[in-house]
């Protein structure tokens, strides 16, 4: 009897270590658990740190904001030729901007600006081959004088390869106060006068404007504005400007406005 007592109490004892070693057990494997789901956590947060890094290096590049095209200017209508956007006559404004990246900020300006006072020998060569005693206008109402002894130019086609479109204007004379009446990303303007009246240029994009002219004869107010294209990536330069007048007349002015891309996010 009391052997078997003794049997009973051992073996109680036994259920209650081995009750308190599963206790222990299960405590420490809820532990590890929780470690684990712990580990994994900041795992998963290290790893969406990271691809958010790696995506904000990535916008860095792609859209910190755009650059606008480069700008080349000769003739007198440069005054001088060390201060860049302050060295044009002073009927003619030149405001230049970089444009705005995914941060909310604006990047260097880092576009090339470049002014001389004559134009080149090709310039020249250029008007010098043009025919004699010809007119284009787009959008001016002529007196007789300004055409007498003219006749009028056809217009080249406008040329359209996929999403690119180039227009040669090139006559003696050049008349332009709707200036929609002028239609590619790629403008070419060639004349020996001229004239501009209260009109507005716009190319947004890629493209560029080209002006060649002898004699730049300015009336009312005048706006040239190139716009890079806005979007979620800013990677593209705007449109460049290419301006060669040997002179420049008339009491009105010209502004040229000249912007790189901004970052707009992309709607999926």
């Amino acid at each position: 009897m009391q052997i078997l007592k003794t049997i009973i109490v051992l073996s109680a004892v036994v259920l209650t270590v081995n009750a308190c070693s599963s206790k222990s057990d299960s405590d420490k494997s809820v532990r590890d658990a929780n470690r684990s789901i712990d580990e994994s956590k900041k795992k998963a947060d290290d790893a969406v740190k990271e691809a958010e890094k790696a995506g904000q290096a990535t916008k860095d590049i792609t859209a910190s904001g755009g650059q606008p095209g480069s700008i080349a200017i000769s003739g007198e209508i440069v005054k001088d030729e060390s201060k860049a956007i302050d060295g044009l006559d002073p009927r003619v404004f030149l405001d230049v901007a970089t444009g705005k990246g995914w941060r909310g900020s604006n990047p260097v300006l880092t576009a090339s600006i470049i002014l001389k006072g004559s134009l080149a020998l090709e310039q020249k060569k250029q008007l010098n081959e043009l025919k004699l005693g010809q007119f284009l206008n787009f959008g001016c109402d002529l007196s007789n004088n300004q055409v007498n002894g003219l006749t009028e130019k056809p217009l080249e086609p406008l040329v359209v390869t996929g999403s690119t479109s180039v227009q040669i204007v090139s006559a003696e004379n050049i008349f332009v106060c709707d200036a929609s009446l002028l239609q590619g990303q790629f403008l070419s303007l060639v004349s020996k006068r001229l004239f501009l009246s209260s009109m507005q240029i716009v190319i947004t994009g890629l493209g560029q404007l080209s002006v060649i002219a002898e004699s730049l004869s300015l009336e009312g107010q005048n706006l040239i504005k190139l716009e890079g294209e806005d979007g979620s990536a800013t990677l593209l330069s705007g449109p460049s400007l290419n301006m060669n007048v040997k002179k420049l007349t008339g009491t009105g002015n010209l502004k040229i406005n000249s912007n790189g891309s901004n970052y707009v996010e992309k709607v999926n």
